[in-house]
């Protein structure tokens, strides 16, 4: 704050109340001590921190076009998009030829195996379509697998490891010049909704419009900042290990590639934090506000690292928000990450079928992410108590109904006599075939059981 001549955040306490009769009690000590404390830590964090700053625009209170300020902000807001756009439309040509010449080189399509006739053969075979092409979108999938040169090899058996190495080398350097051609677009989308802002603002100052002079600089001001941050993200989840070379977790570029996307800091630290404890054999719980990215990236960047064909992914979501999760999953899935996406749906008057645990037992093998409500989890809990209390009533029915039988055979003369009333038993006994059905019910969620016992459970509430 003090560098854009700021005053700095005071954090002495507005609450005057401790004199108030009412104020005597713990609890309103405890809550007027507690919200004493959060003001001098908002005032701490506010002061020490550093956020990006515009200095094109510098103070917007401030500035107007009778010292030149605005005019040369609109000259220097229009130079900085000349160079974003400038570099967008390089990133564009580079991405273009190199996404041809490392697709073809990966395809065998290369001076140096030309003369190969095994190559040639080869080549033919995809012509013919007797041989998979392979695609860019398929190459920049095999950097997020433990075994990415083995990938290309599969299909291309006459590179040498280290040329498919290169491969894979060129490839991530493409992704980055692709995933910074969507962020240059976005900052062009920002820089100018910047621009016609000083115009706005510009022509406000001119009619001497005083209200819309008002509301305008308090939009470029949330603008300006929001524009200095676009310029200035960079990617959290690669580290520079020396000069020139540096060391990246491609399963984060891939999900960026996939979806044109930065993931800020925060979301890269909790995703860390989240495998870190899932890995330990800890639940971990994380409070995050609205907007932070829970059911669009944190969610599916979490179900991409850990499904695998022994852990079976399940989001939990509220029912309200059922569909929409759903959607969102299956948009993150259905490009470069290829993820099928199931629902769980159950209630506790359905049956429990042999078809709902192929059902689950698919989707862990094909690592997809199963997505429920509570009710729903619950419900199918519920159903097999139902089951398991049914069966155990059914065993003392049993005998109960051995012991009628047995009184009435000693007292049929009494009955005879009316002197002795029929002693009977309880209602609800249930029949041999539905005893059978039953207990293969239960087998079936004790198998269940099993699959949800090593999953791992999104819940996202």
């Amino acid at each position: 704050r003090s560098a854009r001549g700021e005053a700095a955040v005071s954090g002495a306490s507005p609450l005057t109340v401790m004199e108030h009769p009412s104020s005597r009690s713990h609890i309103a000590r405890t809550t007027v001590k507690r919200l004493e404390q959060d003001i001098e830590n908002f005032a701490s964090d506010e002061n020490s921190c550093n956020f990006p700053y515009l200095l094109v625009t510098g103070n917007c209170d401030t500035i107007n076009p009778g010292d030149g300020s605005l005019p040369r902000a609109l000259e220097q807001i229009s130079h900085l998009l000349q160079l974003i756009e400038k570099q967008r439309n390089k990133d564009i040509q580079d991405s273009r030829e190199g996404i041809t010449t490392v697709v073809q080189y990966a395809n065998g399509h290369s001076d140096e195996m030309l003369g190969n006739l095994n190559v040639l053969r080869h080549l033919a075979h995809q012509c013919g379509k007797f041989e998979d092409t392979l695609e860019f979108e398929f190459l920049a999938s095999c950097i997020a697998t433990a075994t990415n040169a083995g990938n290309i090899s599969m299909y291309n058996n006459f590179l040498t490891p280290a040329q498919n190495d290169g491969v894979m080398c060129c490839v991530v350097l493409m992704m980055l010049t692709v995933n910074r051609i969507s962020h240059s677009n976005l900052a062009l989308q920002q820089g100018r909704g910047v621009r016609r802002l000083l115009e706005q603002l510009n022509k406000a100052c001119s009619s001497n419009d005083t209200t819309a002079q008002i509301t305008i600089r308090k939009e470029l001001a949330s603008l300006s900042d929001n524009f200095a941050a676009t310029l200035l993200a960079k990617r959290f989840f690669m580290t520079m290990k020396q000069a020139d070379v540096f060391e990246l977790d491609p399963r984060f570029l891939l999900f960026e590639f996939s979806h044109g996307i930065l993931l800020r800091e925060s979301q890269v630290t909790l995703v860390t934090k989240l495998l870190a404890e899932v890995n330990a054999g800890r639940s971990v719980c994380h409070q995050m506000i609205m907007g932070a990215g829970k059911t669009t990236v944190v969610g599916p960047v979490v179900a991409m690292l850990l499904a695998d064909y022994k852990t079976m992914i399940i989001e939990v979501v509220p029912a309200p928000l059922l569909d929409m999760s759903v959607n969102v999953c299956r948009e993150r899935f259905s490009t470069a990450i290829r993820k099928p996406v199931f629902t769980f749906a159950f209630d506790r008057y359905m049956k429990v079928t042999p078809q709902l645990l192929y059902k689950l037992q698919i989707a862990r093998h094909l690592r997809a992410v199963v997505v429920s409500t509570p009710s729903a989890v619950k419900s199918f809990m519920l159903k097999f108590i139902e089951i398991c209390h049914n069966l155990n009533r059914q065993k003392f029915l049993l005998d109960e109904i051995k012991e009628v039988e047995s009184a009435s055979k000693s007292h049929w003369v009494k009955r005879m006599l009316g002197i002795s009333k029929k002693k009977s038993g309880s209602v609800g006994a249930l029949s041999q075939e539905e005893i059978i059905d039953l207990k293969q019910q239960a087998g079936v969620c004790q198998q269940i059981f099993e699959i949800f016992r090593a999953s791992v459970e999104i819940m996202d509430e």
